[in-house]
């Protein structure tokens, strides 16, 4: 029996090893694919599946940084849905859970940049939802920032959290469009040459804010030449396809 219990177990790594290889650092290419896919279309049943598929794989390596900051982009994409929709009582419940497992990550690492800076734009959607935390967690969003900028100021989803503190921050409080479009810009410049990205999302979302900044900012000559790139990189990225085009003066693809 006891020989029948080694093998069984054998078998049981083996097959997750298959299913998860280097699973302490890397996600599933089905799951991967299915935090992408979700992103295209912000559709809360795909991120729910997505969440599950992270779940799981967060159930076979509970040490797993990259598993446990993956559901917590899931968690922080479904509660701003909610949010969307003006569900605060889902709103609060996925947010919450995001906000845990990132503190959770820093805990383990605390050089761990990528989890900083979601949590920072964790906090940034808080006061979004509620505008008498802006005193309180628009201080930690600073400090969090700053943080994340001190281990990887190259990181490109960095980048796009110190970009999203820049553009909505009010000038008195450190905000800057104009920096903000810069952080975009260099964001996506970075993704460009980017090899290996163990993270599902970033790519496309850099497009969009470094987009969203240049028409705030009246440039929409550079927009045009902008969105084509975008296009070309993902031509199914919702926000862009649906949100952002339509905002272009005189577009032809």
């Amino acid at each position: 029996m006891k020989k029948v219990a080694i093998m069984i177990a054998i078998i049981l790594i083996s097959f997750f090893n298959i299913i998860y290889p280097n699973n302490t650092d890397t996600l599933s290419v089905e799951t991967f694919n299915a935090v992408k896919q979700a992103d295209n279309v912000r559709n809360l049943e795909l991120y729910q599946k997505a969440r599950a598929l992270c779940e799981r794989q967060l159930l076979i390596n509970p040490e797993s940084n990259i598993a446990s900051y993956h559901l917590a982009y899931c968690s922080f994409r479904i509660s701003y849905i909610y949010l969307s929709d003006k569900d605060m009582t889902n709103f609060n419940k996925y947010m919450d859970e995001a906000v845990k497992l990132l503190k959770g990550n820093i805990e383990r690492n605390e050089m761990d940049a990528e989890s900083i800076a979601l949590l920072s734009t964790c906090y940034g959607i808080k006061i979004t939802a509620d505008y008498s935390l802006g005193q309180s967690l628009g201080e930690q969003c600073m400090i969090l920032i700053s943080k994340a900028n001190g281990i990887a100021p190259d990181n490109p989803r960095v980048m796009i959290a110190s970009g999203i503190v820049k553009f909505n921050f009010p000038d008195f409080f450190g905000g800057d469009k104009t920096k903000a479009n810069e952080l975009f810009k260099n964001s996506v410049e970075t993704f460009k040459t980017l090899k290996n990205d163990k993270y599902a999302w970033g790519y496309s979302d850099a497009y969009a804010w470094y987009l969203t900044s240049l028409i705030t900012l009246d440039k929409q000559d550079e927009a045009k030449k902008v969105i084509k790139e975008a296009l070309e990189y993902n031509p199914e990225f919702g926000w862009i396809k649906y949100g952002i085009l339509p905002k272009i003066k005189n577009y032809n693809n």
